[in-house]
């Protein structure tokens, strides 16, 4: 979980409450916070959210699937 916004703490606060919540409802509390992340779950599925789609790339040869 990689969560960018207004603060390194305002981010932290953040990124454990979307590591809590899950994927779903994390997402949504971002979107509160006009706050942008970055999730990658268990099955290596990538989830970015729209701020940070165009910059978001990975440098590995493991196998993950972007999501959105």
């Amino acid at each position: 979980m990689t969560v960018v916004a207004k603060s390194g703490v305002l981010s932290d606060a953040l990124s454990t409450a979307c590591f809590v919540l899950g994927r779903e409802d994390g997402m949504k509390l971002l979107e509160e916070f006009d706050a942008e992340g970055i999730f990658i779950d268990s099955d290596n599925n990538i989830t970015v959210t729209d701020g940070l789609k165009d910059r978001f790339f990975t440098r590995t040869s493991r196998d993950y699937t972007l999501v959105s």
